[in-house]
């Protein structure tokens, strides 16, 4: 009898890495050379364009560590993470950005969470829930093969993720108060904000604005006619480029 020949292993999907260029920011903020970083893994620099590059999750979670052990060794005051998450910027998904600086209150950019994962990083999810004074954003990565999340692999992402959601929530307010505090499953960096809670069962950021619902009320910039148009238009492009993927 004829030995049936092997299953092809199946190679794990690839990861959006539009945000190359915020990675290269970074870097360079921190005095590393992420150049060497991409070699090292194999990845050749010159085929990095934002809106078409991809990555390997494995490598993606090994270049930030190299990257936050090369800040590190380089003596940098900075956290590589932080560093990513406070330079982060649009630049290749404007429409989610207008749709986000345009929205009337947090509630209406909240919904910004839902298109962000398919068009960054696809194992993020999100999960948001109110209570009184208080907006709970939850975040945890689900891995494909439905293997536990590694907090120690998932730390630096989650404090990159968690900055760039209160630089954006502070913009949106127009330097409204905001209070807040973050629970993590690793212990939290040492420039890290203050009042993070290491340790916790859930990655969750939560906000609380002082004498109303954290997600309600009017911002002073709003603009309700461009963002109903922005609302739209990111809707059909978050559609098209998850099909695309």
């Amino acid at each position: 009898m004829s030995t049936p020949p092997p299953v092809p292993h199946e190679q794990p999907p690839r990861l959006p890495f539009v945000t190359v260029t915020n990675w290269v920011r970074a870097a360079r903020l921190c005095g590393i050379d992420i150049e060497a970083i991409f070699h090292r893994e194999g990845i050749d620099t010159r085929e990095l364009h934002p809106e078409t590059a991809t990555i390997a999750r494995d490598a993606m979670e090994r270049i930030m560590h190299h990257c936050v052990e090369a800040t590190r060794l380089a003596g940098s005051p900075r956290h590589f993470p932080l560093v990513l998450g406070e330079t982060f910027a649009f630049e290749y998904l404007s429409d989610v950005e207008t749709f986000i600086t345009t929205s009337a209150t947090l509630r209406d950019a909240a919904r910004a969470l839902e298109w962000i994962p398919p068009l960054i990083n696809p194992l993020m999810r999100f999960s948001l829930a109110e209570h009184g004074h208080e907006a709970r954003i939850g975040l945890r990565f689900e891995l494909p093969d439905s293997r536990t999340e590694n907090p120690e692999s998932a730390a630096p992402f989650t404090e990159g993720v968690f900055t760039t959601v209160i630089k954006f929530s502070r913009m949106l307010l127009g330097g409204s108060p905001l209070i807040g505090r973050v629970t993590m499953r690793h212990a939290a960096h040492a420039e890290a904000d203050p009042h993070a809670v290491p340790a916790a069962h859930h990655h969750a950021l939560r906000l609380r604005r002082p004498h109303r619902p954290s997600l309600s009320g009017p911002r002073q910039w709003a603009e309700p006619r461009r963002h109903k148009k922005e609302r739209t238009e990111s809707d059909s492009s978050s559609l098209s480029y998850a099909r695309c993927r």
